[in-house]
């Protein structure tokens, strides 16, 4: 996985969405964001929950991590 800073994972998750879709789709959904994700080495997993989150409320993508790091 790079070392990207969060801003930069969250930045090319919204670049992402806001570029034409997979072909034969009509928009981006949340699971082929998720797998695109994955597949281009931003993240090591990411669930389809955190794309959402991210892209409605502007969220961390590493929130999750930073949670239960503070526990």
């Amino acid at each position: 996985m790079r070392n990207l800073h969060h801003f930069e994972r969250e930045s090319r998750l919204t670049m992402m969405a806001c570029s034409a879709p997979p072909e034969g789709q009509a928009r981006w959904t949340l699971r082929p964001l998720a797998d695109r994700l994955v597949a281009l080495e931003v993240v090591e997993t990411i669930s389809t929950e955190t794309v959402r989150r991210t892209l409605k409320f502007g969220e961390s993508i590493d929130s999750q991590f930073y949670f239960f790091a503070s526990l």
